[in-house]
């Protein structure tokens, strides 16, 4: 599944924790630890889209606020030019 993964995260560049979840049919906990596998390779980082959502209230789902972002080369960055993209 680590591969199928992959090539999820590779053709969106920035994913949501729901969606892997929702794609792969798994439950959070299983697939934050999936993607910690490629974490440690250094090929995926947690990501946070510039602003955020705008509260500090600590209501949004933290599925759908979760965000990962492939590090591969090829794949676009959606806030390009901004402080935290390279």
């Amino acid at each position: 599944m680590l591969t199928e993964i992959r090539e999820y995260c590779t053709g969106r560049g920035v994913v949501s924790l729901h969606d892997l979840k929702v794609h792969f049919r798994v439950e959070a906990d299983v697939m934050r630890r999936m993607l910690e596998h490629w974490i440690r390779k250094g090929r995926l980082r947690k990501y946070m889209p510039c602003g955020g959502c705008g509260s500090s209230c600590g209501g949004c789902n933290a599925e759908l606020s979760e965000f990962y972002q492939w590090l591969d080369p090829t794949s676009v960055c959606p806030d390009r030019g901004k402080a935290h993209c390279s």
